[in-house]
């Protein structure tokens, strides 16, 4: 019973590392695009858009960290609690940050 629960505990962790690089993948798509974009005549802001792009990528960092430690079995304390919060900031920014795109481009 202990092995079922140990390798089911493994495997939401490998799909929890998984989904937070895929974020942190998406968080450094939008950042080069961001900056790729910024001299486009088409973009009202695009400062905007690059600090918005720069503060999903760190939380999508932060969160891909918090779910590699706990891969690694290092959870201490609050870890897991924590890096889904971080997980959930990271969706949430990647909206704000799609969002932002749909405002700032052409209407």
């Amino acid at each position: 019973m202990g092995s079922k629960r140990a390798s089911c505990k493994m495997l939401v962790y490998v799909g929890w590392v998984a989904f937070a690089a895929l974020l942190e993948l998406l968080a450094v798509a939008d950042l080069v695009a961001s900056i790729v974009e910024s001299d486009s005549q088409f973009v009202r802001k695009p400062v905007a858009l690059i600090v918005v792009a720069t503060i999903t990528w760190a939380v999508c960092t932060v969160a891909l960290a918090a779910a590699v430690r706990g891969l690694r079995g290092r959870e201490k304390g609050f870890l897991a609690p924590i890096g889904v919060a971080l997980t959930l900031a990271a969706i949430a920014m990647t909206g704000l940050f799609a969002l932002a795109s749909i405002a700032t481009g052409p209407l």
